[in-house]
């Protein structure tokens, strides 16, 4: 997924996203996620929706569903120099 707007709110929706997409994928319903990860459905919900929910349990989701998160710079357009004075 390539986020233009970089504040924490879109970094948020989209790591949300992912998750939700990962229970989907299994799926699994809030309910049986919050069982098997200690994490309290409205904490879950919360995250799916791009909402903070805290770090340990955004930790627990990672670790329910074997994933980590990459972070990864992508080229706007590979055939330019990036190296040169923003107006």
């Amino acid at each position: 997924m390539i986020i233009k707007k970089i504040t924490p709110k879109d970094i948020g929706r989209a790591v949300g996203f992912e998750l939700m997409k990962l229970r989907w994928e299994y799926g699994l319903r809030l309910r049986q996620v919050a069982h098997l990860s200690g994490v309290d459905m409205k904490r879950i919900d919360a995250a799916e929706i791009g909402r903070f929910a805290g770090w340990e349990h955004l930790r627990r989701l990672l670790k329910l569903y074997d994933v980590d998160i990459n972070i990864e710079l992508v080229r706007r357009n590979p055939n330019f120099n990036p190296i040169h004075k923003i107006d």
